[in-house]
């Protein structure tokens, strides 16, 4: 009887499991199918970047929907805490495609979307605020750039 216990119980996990991966994996499809975002390394999207595959827009606007899915509503993982202004990512990303286009790449990461922690200060611009995920800190906003 513990056996048939023990196996029905590792049975559910295991079903549970793959029922979240499965959600996982279609919430990282991506508009591009070259691109999992689940999956993919930095030299991956350097690379179809420079091959122009993709444009650091696109990129943004992927990551973004990824983050709307999956953080607020779907999975509702409740990582990420504050994303900055879409328009300004969307027009930073703009800015870094014309760059790329003119022959201007700044470094490793041009055009990448990245994701930071709370607890690193971004630009006071953005009035994004550094709480290092502590309610003590929720009103605390960037004064001097970082």
């Amino acid at each position: 009887m513990r056996c048939r216990i023990t196996v029905l119980v590792f049975l559910v996990l295991f079903v549970g499991y793959l029922c979240l991966w499965s959600l996982l994996s279609e919430s990282a499809r991506s508009l591009n199918p070259d691109i999992d975002l689940l999956t993919v390394t930095v030299a991956e999207l350097q690379t179809l970047l420079a091959e122009g595959a993709v444009s650091s827009e696109e990129l943004i606007r992927q990551y973004l929907a990824r983050i709307e899915n999956d953080n607020r509503r779907g999975l509702q993982l409740r990582a990420v805490l504050e994303v900055a202004p879409h328009g300004d990512l969307i027009e930073q990303a703009r800015l870094y495609d014309r760059e790329r286009a003119s022959g201007r790449i700044r470094g490793p990461l041009h055009g990448i979307p990245i994701l930071i922690k709370d607890n690193i200060a971004t630009d006071p611009a953005l009035g994004m605020r550094t709480t290092a995920g502590s309610f003590a800190l929720c009103i605390h906003l960037s004064v001097r750039v970082s």
